[in-house]
């Protein structure tokens, strides 16, 4: 660790072990002088900035840490690393740093595994910008103003694990951007202004795991886009504008266990619409506007232990009703349908949520096609009536919340 501090004249002796609890911590904007070069030399480094917060140079010694966060850097000449062959981790968050990142810029940083660089006001990426740091692992570059990618983004960063893309203006995601990131496990998108995810948008993340893009404003998912994502489990698209899942976006997942579609505008869920993830453990639709569940909306979903529903405008559950005949109710009445078949295929699941809907009565065996249902959440709905046997199917104990309703009428649960 690199503690920036001032030069002290005294000739006392002070234990090296014992200097990191003897050392002030400043900021290297209060090492300026004005019109100099700032020069200050901690543990080994010596690191010069202008007056302007512009780091001119780092001189390495034996650390592999340097910590130049909260110093009001500005700037950083190309080759300001190029003596810094021993740093593992370049710590500069929360910095004013407007550069464009080049590849001269990490120049020398040859054992870099960690870029934190988050809280800046970087404004771009040169492609290959990072191959001067091949076995980089986790880069950092939350909360600045990166607005584009291009193809080949992040060439020679091979090793790359983490890639943290938060909180930026990234708009534009160009098809190969992410190339040659064929070991990268986790990408956080969220917080961006990502209006499309094309097919090749995320072309050769062949060892992703966790993709989270929430907090943008995407509305379309081209029908193959994580057809390249063969190890993702788990996917985040909370928070967009999506009003459709497409048919086959989730085909070629075999790996997904969490999907995450709450806070979009989802109105209805087609029949087989996430056919392809038979591995799902968890599917969170809540806070939709979902009106209608086709029958069989979540065949393929047999692991599927917990589903959110809650937040959406579900008013009944229909009955004893063939599928054919709920589509002929709905073509002719024009009202939104979920009817028993709606939950078919979920003979696993354990939890249920349907807490802020509109539905009014639980009718006869309504919840019949989930046998091993144990907690239902039917809160702060409109419900007054619970119909006679309207639990029946499920074999065992079942916790149901019913707190904010209405309930007058309660007949027997199972018969």
């Amino acid at each position: 660790m690199i503690y920036l501090t001032r030069r002290c004249r005294s000739t006392t002796s002070v234990p090296f072990a014992l200097l990191p609890l003897l050392l002030t911590l400043l900021p290297i904007s209060e090492l300026r002088a004005k019109g100099e070069t700032a020069s200050t030399t901690v543990r080994g480094y010596r690191v010069n900035v202008t007056e302007e917060g512009v780091l001119k140079k780092v001189t390495d010694a034996r650390a592999s840490i340097l910590d130049l966060r909260r110093n009001g850097l500005t700037g950083v000449e190309d080759g300001a690393f190029s003596e810094c062959r021993n740093v593992a981790e370049l710590l500069m968050a929360d910095n004013d740093i407007a550069d464009l990142l080049r590849a001269g810029l990490f120049r020398g940083l040859r054992n870099l595994r960690k870029l934190a660089m988050n809280g800046n006001l970087v404004k771009g990426i040169e492609p290959g910008a990072f191959a001067v740091a091949a076995d980089l692992e986790e880069l950092h570059l939350a909360r600045n103003r990166v607005a584009s990618l291009a193809p080949h983004t992040f060439g020679g960063a091979r090793g790359l694990l983490h890639l943290d893309l938060s909180r930026n203006l990234i708009a534009r995601i160009e098809d190969g951007a992410f190339d040659g990131l064929g070991e990268l496990r986790e990408l956080y998108l969220r917080g961006n202004r990502i209006v499309r995810v094309g097919e090749a948008t995320f072309r050769g993340l062949v060892s992703l795991q966790w993709l989270h893009l929430g907090e943008n404003e995407v509305t379309q998912v081209g029908e193959r886009a994580f057809t390249g994502l063969p190890r993702l489990g788990g996917l985040y698209l909370a928070f967009n504008g999506l009003s459709r899942v497409p048919v086959n976006a989730l085909e070629h997942l075999p790996r997904l266990k969490d999907l995450f579609l709450g806070h979009n505008k989802l109105v209805r869920l087609p029949r087989s619409g996430f056919a392809g993830a038979a591995r799902l453990r968890s599917l969170d639709i809540g806070n939709n506007l979902i009106e209608a569940i086709d029958d069989g909306a979540f065949l393929g979903l047999a692991s599927l232990r917990t589903l959110r529903l809650s937040g959406n405008r579900i008013s009944k559950i229909r009955v004893n009703v063939s599928f054919t005949d709920i589509v002929a109710l709905q073509d002719s009445l024009d009202e939104p349908v979920v009817s028993q078949g709606s939950f078919r295929g979920l003979n696993n699941l354990r939890s249920l949520l349907l807490a802020r809907n509109q539905i009014t009565v639980l009718p006869y065996e309504a919840f019949i096609q989930l046998p091993n249902l144990r907690f239902l959440d039917l809160s702060d709905n409109r419900i007054h009536s619970i119909n006679n046997c309207a639990f029946n199917g499920i074999e065992k104990y079942v916790q149901v919340n019913l707190s904010g309703n209405n309930v007058t009428k309660i007949e027997p649960l199972r018969c």
